[in-house]
């Protein structure tokens, strides 16, 4: 099969709303990532409890985050569609869509980092 200039895309929907189209230009990597953090206080290193904004309740909060992310191979240069905290019980589908119109990029002070 012979390669396209622009990547396949992920059309990411959270509960029925579309919340992008991620795709690239060309070569990189694309990724759509559903993470889980649980943190134990025993994990805290005395040097983050040391910092006057430490919050160890908000520190020790069970978070899910959905990250769509890009890496553009000729400039090294790492690219965000979304970054969303997401609660259990909410659903994400993504389809995979042929090369085509992507949304545009979100700067990472933008995108949520997770919030």
């Amino acid at each position: 099969m012979p390669w396209e200039k622009q990547s396949a895309r992920f059309e990411v929907l959270l509960d029925g709303e579309r919340l992008c189209v991620a795709g690239l230009d060309d070569r990189g990597v694309l990724g759509a990532v559903l993470s889980w953090v649980g943190r134990s206080p025993e994990g805290i290193r005395p040097e983050v409890r040391e910092r006057p904004d430490f919050d160890e309740d908000e520190w020790l909060k069970e978070t899910i985050t959905l990250s769509i992310t890009g890496l553009k191979s000729g400039t090294h240069e790492s690219v965000e569609w979304h970054r969303k905290a997401i609660e259990v019980g909410q659903e994400v589908t993504i389809r995979i869509l042929p090369p085509g119109e992507n949304d545009p990029v979100t700067p990472a002070s933008e995108s949520g980092g997770g919030k």
